[in-house]
């Protein structure tokens, strides 16, 4: 079913202003996926308003015109979200995500959106205002919680099988920070994007309410938290907690029909049993910031949970 061609100019001119705001700080967009992005959305309003939909679906493949606009509000979000963000290396962050390709799957290295998890987690931050949140070069982001340091680790697993490592990792980035030297009381925060472990798997479920999809989302990601369990006790107190990450389109049942239902990011908060009292209240610290935090990236009313779990 297409979109109205409201939704098609509004995305069309948040991208421009996008751009327009991108340029100021010194990003090149020239043959970025953000231009490619706007040249289709004229392509699709052209295509609306001549009524050669079918055309534009020949053209393009129905499963790029499916997933494509959320590529795009995902981009817009983040803009929206962190152009206020006073911090030196969000041009490069910005300038990273842009020069990737316009799909997730196409995306083979992964750098793009290696890069994308960390402004999404962010974006997250700063919109509920965290103190002293900045990129570090040392580590994907630093803030403050109850006035010491708080480590933000992010990774992006691909399969089930590298979830594991890809948490060992961050923990020891996480531990052996030079930061613990400056004040012992630092802390740090892994943020697993599980998106493509988790989307997969419900890829092609038929879901007939939201309540059904958010239930679907915990039960894949408590399924990924529990792969990890024995993991996270086998490092310090260091980290308090694991923010296990999700963001996907879902399809609900319309009749016969399917229509793609709204975008939506949900997060469950893990807290590390090593030093209870003292993880817990950060790890809840955390989740608390996020939780009603909504994803903004496009018309749709989105879901955003934050739920804190003790491990």
């Amino acid at each position: 079913m297409p979109f109205p061609i409201s939704f098609i100019a509004s995305l069309e001119n948040r991208l421009s202003e996008f751009v327009t705001w991108g340029e100021s700080k010194g990003i090149k967009f020239h043959e970025s996926r953000v231009l490619k992005y706007i040249e289709l959305l004229r392509c699709y309003r052209d295509a609306l308003e001549r009524g050669r939909m079918d055309d534009l679906i020949e053209s393009r493949g129905a499963a790029y015109l499916d997933q494509i606009h959320l590529e795009i509000a995902e981009l817009i979000y983040l803009y929206e979200s962190l152009r206020n963000f006073k911090d030196s290396r969000l041009k490069t962050r910005f300038q990273t995500i842009i020069r990737g390709p316009e799909l997730l799957q196409e995306d083979v290295t992964g750098d793009s959106r290696d890069t994308q998890f960390e402004l999404q987690i962010a974006a997250l931050l700063f919109r509920v205002e965290m103190s002293e949140l900045r990129f570090d070069g040392r580590h994907d982001l630093v803030c403050s919680l109850d006035q010491n340091p708080l480590i933000i680790e992010c990774k992006r697993p691909r399969k089930d099988k590298t979830l594991k490592e890809s948490y060992a990792k961050a923990a020891y980035q996480i531990e052996t920070s030079d930061l613990f030297a400056e004040n012992p009381n630092t802390r740090g925060i892994v943020a697993l994007d599980l998106t493509q472990i988790v989307v997969p798997v419900l890829t092609g479920t038929r879901l007939s309410s939201l309540k059904e999809m958010e239930k679907a989302f915990l039960e894949e990601l408590m399924r990924g938290w529990r792969g990890l369990q024995i993991t996270i006790s086998d490092y310090s107190d260091k980290v308090s907690g694991v923010h296990l990450f999700c963001q996907a389109p879902f399809y609900l049942i319309d009749g016969d029909r399917f229509s793609l239902s709204i975008p939506s990011q949900h997060g469950l908060v893990v807290i590390n049993t090593k030093d209870h009292p003292k993880n817990e209240k950060i790890a809840n610290t955390y989740a608390g910031l996020l939780k009603g935090v909504s994803n903004a990236s496009s018309d749709y009313e989105p879901k955003n949970d934050a739920i804190t779990s003790a491990a």
